[in-house]
């Protein structure tokens, strides 16, 4: 449903986090974040945005939503994506 999926730029973040996986896809005023934390710990996600990500619309993730307006915390093997635009 969404070309941002397939098209969009892909930009990678936090290359050296051992245990977050997160990248956006951007296409035409739309924006996906996908976080994932491949460990078994709770990972706090350091992005310098992620207060305004926190308060966007969650599309899909595997627990629900429980952050507060200030950060973003993933749960152990948690996936989330994020959209803002569009």
């Amino acid at each position: 449903e969404l070309a941002v999926i397939a098209l969009g730029d892909f930009r990678m973040l936090l290359a050296d986090d051992p245990r977050v996986y997160a990248f956006t896809r951007s296409l035409d005023g739309e924006t996906l974040l996908v976080l994932g934390n491949f460990s078994g710990e709770n990972a706090p996600v350091s992005l310098p945005d992620a207060a305004e990500w926190a308060v966007s619309e969650l599309l899909i993730g595997n627990y629900p939503a429980a952050d507060d307006a200030e950060r973003i915390t993933l749960r152990p093997w948690e996936t989330r994506v994020y959209r803002r635009g569009a």
